[in-house]
């Protein structure tokens, strides 16, 4: 049920990205006109949810692979990975849909920028990874 639940869920924050984009948009909207900033400015949030998406549908994924893993060290590896990359997407969506709770435009963009690097890297590991483990033999599945 557990991995039934969490495939559930990207699943369904997956249909919620074209509201998050709306609001990130309206966000964008909103900072160049308070701060006098220009589209380029700010288009690092638009650039955040595009992660997000991308995460989002990888995690999802993984949740299928790892039902039918047998559980060993190799599955622990995987799980621990996959959970460092849900919850830094889950860190770096909070700051997309509530920009405004941070300080002045340096703030914001740096947070926004330096989590989107961080999960961008997790999920390049998470896929990297389980590619290599597809490749190797390395996975190993129940009948």
């Amino acid at each position: 049920m557990h991995y039934f639940t969490r495939y559930n869920n990207h699943e369904q924050s997956a249909k919620f990205v074209l509201n998050l984009l709306e609001a990130t948009e309206k966000n964008m909207e909103q900072l160049q006109r308070e701060m006098t900033l220009a589209w380029i400015d700010v288009v690092f949030l638009k650039n955040a949810v595009e992660v997000l998406t991308d995460c989002r549908a990888a995690l999802k994924w993984t949740y299928v692979l790892a039902y039918y893993m047998v559980s060993d060290n190799q599955k622990v590896l995987f799980e621990n990975n996959q959970s460092d990359l849900e919850m830094a997407t889950e860190q770096l969506n909070e700051l997309v849909e509530d920009p405004s709770s941070l300080t002045g435009i340096g703030d914001i963009k740096r947070k926004v920028l330096d989590m989107t690097h961080y999960v961008k890297a997790r999920l390049d590991t998470l896929l990297t990874d389980t590619y290599q483990g597809l490749q190797e033999g390395r996975w190993k599945y129940e009948d």
